[in-house]
């Protein structure tokens, strides 16, 4: 009986010790496996679906229709599953302006993608829905006479038969009112289309925006660099000569004023900086002989050199005013001021170029209407602030 237990005894034993040495497969993931995961190619937009979208989008601003409107963002919402958006619609509608003869098509297709864009990114903030045809619609009841009215019946106040039968007409019309209430975002995308229309030729003049949006821009640098200060004072003194002597302050005399800024920003880089300060005395207090080194051609009395150091006044104001903001080009402002409201600016443009918080487009048309004040102000206006600027030394 012994012998029998020490059997079943080793046997366990060594049953015990082969479990011990094969490893266990766990039952669970280990933490550093790798799943692998496909990712889906993006869909290569159709270029006949993009020109059926601009066809479509083009009949819509021609004869503008709510219930269309409806139709087209919808179908525009289907493109996206296609990777055909906003931004690929208004630069394939900006590239066909170049193509036709025809170019105030393509422009208001281009700005009706851009407000489409802006009422998508509206909705989604909202969660404003889109709307079905009849979401919007009301019907109206009209009663009208069968017959021609019998008007000698009326005369003689009789009731005939041909004046009491009626037929009752129901007609379907879109609520304005109620788009207005209960989709504001559609109501405005609905404003724009109709503004869009050929009748309205407003959107005409906005081209200048469209091309700085769309078409590349080098990168603007300040000319008036590493240039001398004497060679910087001579192009200051031409410039605000033209500017004083000037009784109307055009456009291009405006576009002056962005490079008088650049002047006494590159006089600012030279060691020792040149600031405002410095261009008023040298202009203001340098004598006649030495003015006519810069000025040969021009009559430089000490008037004109008076009010040339009123501008440098304005423009330093101008400089302590916008702080650390930047100057924007001409170029940026004038695209800054056409920008439409309610309009989307494509992913591919730098939007921090209209950003106000960077650049100082407030303070700046401040300045250009501090000087147009200046250059518009009778003489003897101009020498009451000359008198407490530059008093006479007794």
């Amino acid at each position: 009986m012994k012998k029998i237990y020490i059997v079943l005894y080793l046997l366990a034993h060594i049953t015990s010790i082969s479990c011990m040495e094969t490893e266990l497969v766990p039952l669970y993931r280990p933490n550093n496996t790798q799943i692998t995961k496909t990712v889906p190619a993006k869909v290569k937009p159709d270029p006949i679906l993009i020109k059926k979208l601009y066809n479509d989008t083009w009949e819509l601003l021609k004869t503008p229709c709510t219930s269309k409107l409806i139709n087209l963002v919808a179908a525009m919402n289907d493109a996206k599953d296609k990777n055909i958006h906003e931004d690929i619609m208004g630069k394939y509608s900006y590239d066909l302006q170049e193509k036709q003869t025809a170019k105030q098509h393509a422009e208001k297709v281009v700005f009706f993608f851009g407000y489409l864009k802006h009422y998508n990114q509206t909705v989604q903030k909202t969660k404003e829905s889109l709307p079905g045809i009849n979401d919007i619609t009301q019907e109206i009841q009209q009663t009208t006479p069968k017959y021609k009215p019998n008007k000698l019946a009326i005369l003689l106040n009789l009731e005939v038969p041909s004046n009491k039968q009626e037929i009752t007409t129901t007609t379907t019309s879109v609520d304005s009112d109620l788009i207005k209430k209960k989709y504001p975002a559609l109501y405005k995308l609905n404003d724009k289309m109709h503004n869009l229309s050929p009748q309205h030729d407003y959107y005409s003049i906005k081209d200048f925006f469209l091309n700085y949006i769309y078409s590349p821009k080098s990168i603007q640098t300040n000319q008036y660099l590493k240039l001398p200060y004497i060679d910087l004072k001579k192009q200051f003194y031409d410039m605000t000569y033209n500017l004083v002597t000037n009784k109307k302050f055009y456009a291009n005399q405006k576009n002056s004023c962005y490079l008088l800024l650049q002047i006494i920003e590159a006089g600012k880089t030279l060691n020792p900086a040149k600031q405002e300060n410095d261009f008023e005395y040298d202009l203001v207090n340098f004598p006649q002989k030495t003015i006519d080194q810069y000025l040969p051609m021009l009559d430089s009395t000490l008037f004109a050199r008076q009010c040339m150091g009123i501008l440098c006044r304005l423009i330093k104001q101008y400089n302590e005013q916008r702080k650390t903001k930047i100057t924007p080009t001409s170029e940026q402002t004038k695209a800054y001021k056409d920008k439409p409201w309610n309009f989307a600016l494509p992913d591919a443009f730098d939007s921090t170029l209209f950003d106000k918080k960077i650049y100082a487009f407030t303070k700046l048309e401040k300045l250009i209407d501090n000087i147009s004040t200046f250059i518009y102000s009778d003489d003897k206006y101009k020498e009451e602030c000359i008198a407490a600027l530059y008093p006479q030394k007794k």
